[in-house]
């Protein structure tokens, strides 16, 4: 084997074991940090508000006030959900709501 085919080898391995990774990014990965506080599938068992049965419509609204840092009284700006939400783009944001409301029932 020359060197040339090794080092192209070693390129394919760790291109295809990145791509294999599960993406950080996708839906399903997103939402664990919302089960954290709102329970597992969205069914708060406390006083935080459970999310399970929403619409994609009105969780990409919430999420979006609260993205924006925008007091009403049902999304008050005194709430971790105003820092939380800032670590996500649109694309994400609208991928969670999506995913929330689709598989959380």
């Amino acid at each position: 084997m020359t060197l040339r085919t090794i080092v192209l080898a070693t390129a394919c391995v760790v291109a295809f074991s990145a791509a294999a990774q599960a993406d950080e990014t996708a839906p399903a990965n997103l939402v664990n940090q919302c089960a954290a506080c709102h329970g597992p599938g969205g069914k708060s068992p406390g006083p935080i508000p459970a999310i399970a049965g929403k619409t994609e419509a009105e969780l990409a609204q919430k999420l979006t006030v609260f993205k924006a840092g925008k007091a009403t009284d049902a999304t008050p700006t005194a709430t971790v959900m105003t820092r939380l939400v800032q670590g996500y783009s649109d694309a994400e944001v609208a991928a969670i709501a999506k995913y929330v409301a689709a598989n959380w029932k």
